[in-house]
């Protein structure tokens, strides 16, 4: 998926960008349209914020439509940097299923080292057909509302 600068992009996120969150008054005046959407995948509990990792399960979440300038926002925010195997989470695609049933492709940040936090506890709020959901807690300890 190309970054055009002039065009918008999506993001998918599942944790302090999310609406309402800590870290999405960094972006919000840059977010053009969000929807509840879904990925596969498992979050874990980092303590302050979640992380992504591969893993069979579903990650409830939003997709953000964002302006060309919430590219180099995010990327700082969650220590991503191109081309360097020191960053904290890697910008990856990947499928979004919206609330709709409709898949588009979004970025998102996935763990840069699992294997380090695969043993942390996993944020699994229920199963849907057998597979556990995943979603972030907020600060006051209940699910996020998606």
């Amino acid at each position: 998926m190309n970054i055009d600068s002039d065009q918008p992009f999506r993001l998918f996120v599942y944790g302090t960008l999310l609406p309402g969150q800590g870290n999405y008054r960094l972006i919000e005046r840059h977010v053009r349209s969000t929807r509840p959407a879904t990925i596969q995948g498992v979050l874990v509990d980092l303590g302050a914020f979640p992380a992504l990792i591969l893993g069979e399960g579903i990650v409830k979440g939003m997709l953000l439509e964002l302006d060309d300038k919430a590219m180099a926002i995010t990327d700082r925010l969650e220590g991503f940097h191109p081309g360097d195997d020191q960053s904290l989470y890697l910008r990856k695609e990947v499928i979004v299923q919206l609330d709709d049933g409709q898949e588009v492709q979004a970025w998102t940040y996935e763990s840069a080292n699992p294997s380090a936090i695969g043993d942390r506890r996993g944020l699994a709020v229920g199963r849907q057909c057998g597979t556990h959901v995943h979603a972030w807690q907020n600060s006051c300890g209940g699910s996020v509302d998606l």
